[in-house]
């Protein structure tokens, strides 16, 4: 497998979704439906490997338990290895090599780090251009993203370069910077270009209140909400983007999110009771 990756993060877009409860099979198999029906051309060849940009073994989309079992394949190896760790991870690249899939399933739908709280079933997307199966990258993160909330109803997602991950979450705000504010039990990370707002969040912060945000793309999808705050999550530098954040925090409430300036402030979350 080819590594997608660039050399300061401002063009390649990190997408991800938080699930509720562990992985299984049936969840992994609608992972790999969406795939197939959101990016065909790239499900025509997968291969499956450990470990982004390495070397992969070919995985059919369109065969039931296939995603399910490559993890347990590297459970097993991880296992025999003397790991103890009730997680496993794969990266998938396909034909097209336009993105590449993460699939992380963890026996513990929460783990507590110290006194932090992070959701350890995800699904990943890392996007390097500005086009995928023959459209604009950013809407297709957009298609990709909802459609899987549909079938799995996360907690919560988002989307955003890494960029202005890197701004607003790493200290100091270079990619080698150390990653802040990830405790999802205090608040969510950031506001980012694509957010998705999960059940939680809803009843947190009131569906009335998230569908009038005011953002440039504010749907409901599955049991959540999805705010964007502009056409593409390249334009996070912009003032035009800027100002809409601005306006968004003030609509849901700035304490929300970590803010790297005001770290020490009182800030607010739901009570997150995955199912494990």
């Amino acid at each position: 497998m080819g590594t997608l990756r660039d050399d300061d993060g401002e063009s390649r877009v990190h997408a991800e979704l938080l699930l509720p409860e562990v992985l299984r099979g049936s969840h992994l198999d609608e992972v790999a439906a969406v795939f197939r029906r959101v990016a065909p051309e790239w499900s025509r060849r997968v291969v499956a490997s450990a470990s982004e940009g390495g070397a992969g073994v070919p995985i059919d989309f369109g065969k039931s338990g296939s995603i399910e079992q490559t993890l347990d394949l590297e459970r097993a190896r991880l296992g025999a290895l003397g790991f103890g760790e009730a997680s496993d991870a794969q990266w998938f690249e396909g034909a097209t090599r336009e993105f590449e899939l993460q699939v992380e399933r963890n026996d513990h739908a929460a783990v507590r780090r110290g006194r932090s709280l992070a959701l350890t079933n995800r699904i990943t997307l890392i996007v390097p251009g500005r086009t995928v199966e023959n459209q604009p990258a950013a809407r297709w993160i957009v298609l990709a993203i909802s459609t899987l909330a549909n079938r799995l109803d996360p907690v919560y997602g988002f989307a955003r370069t890494f960029g202005e991950f890197a701004w607003k979450n790493k200290t100091p705000p270079t990619p080698r910077g150390s990653p802040m504010g990830l405790d999802l039990s205090r608040s969510l990370p950031g506001l980012y270009w694509l957010n998705l707002f999960g059940g939680p969040y809803v009843e947190l912060i009131g569906r009335s209140r998230l569908l009038a945000t005011p953002a440039g793309r504010v749907e409901e999808v599955g049991v959540g909400v999805v705010v964007s705050l502009s056409e593409g999550p390249w334009s996070w530098r912009t003032p035009e983007y800027r100002d809409t954040e601005q306006r968004v925090l003030d609509h849901l409430g700035r304490d929300l999110f970590y803010d790297r300036a005001a770290v020490d402030r009182v800030t607010r979350a739901p009570s997150l009771t995955p199912q494990n």
